[in-house]
């Protein structure tokens, strides 16, 4: 799926206000078709509220063009969006920060496993993202596997400061406890393996 189907499927979708989730993983999207999503849906859809593009290949180019028209877009209901296995690299974090702070402030939940983001970039999205995030909690920032050093990102977490209550790795018992009350849901941080739970 990709180039013009997938701008069809797209200006089909865009007008609708009962589609909630758009599953395109593993379609074979490139860059352009990162910015066919941006222009053709993200600028204007009102009732989308999950998008998951896992396994494509949008990288960092593609990604900004999605971001640009969701940020763009006031009326957006999009809080979850899957970016896992995008080939994305450290030159998109920046945009993604700009996100996470408080561009899409619908967005709580964001998928970034195996993007090549290494350690600056995984700073750079805590730091300058998560830590600056303005308006409702950031509810789960999956980073797993994305070569960045457990010693900075750790730093990183730490440094959020007073936006963060608490930063501990839970048992799998007391987080499904926690999840069964929304008012103290945490914000899930997944990191090379290990999962660090930081109450917001």
């Amino acid at each position: 799926l990709s180039g013009a189907a997938l701008k069809q499927v797209a200006e089909v979708i865009q007008p609708s206000e009962k589609i909630r989730v758009l599953k395109l993983n593993n379609c074979g999207l490139d860059p352009d078709d990162g910015a066919t999503l941006g222009h053709q849906l993200l600028l204007s859809n009102k009732s989308l509220e999950r998008l998951e593009l896992q396994g494509n290949k949008l990288a960092c180019s593609g990604i900004k063009s999605l971001l640009s028209s969701l940020e763009r877009n006031v009326s957006t209901k999009l809080n979850a969006l899957d970016l896992s296995s995008n080939m994305l690299g450290a030159s998109a974090s920046t945009a993604l920060a700009l996100s996470i702070s408080g561009k899409v402030p619908s967005l709580q939940e964001l998928y970034l496993a195996f993007n090549f983001l290494g350690t600056i970039g995984v700073c750079i999205i805590l730091n300058d993202g998560l830590a600056k995030r303005a308006g409702p909690a950031f509810s789960l920032l999956d980073l797993i596997d994305n070569s960045a050093e457990g010693v900075c990102v750790a730093t990183s977490i730490i440094s959020l400061g007073n936006q963060v209550e608490q930063v501990c790795i839970p048992s799998e018992d007391e987080f499904k406890s926690t999840n069964e009350n929304p008012s103290t849901r945490p914000c899930l941080v997944r990191l090379h393996g290990y999962q660090a739970y930081t109450q917001l």
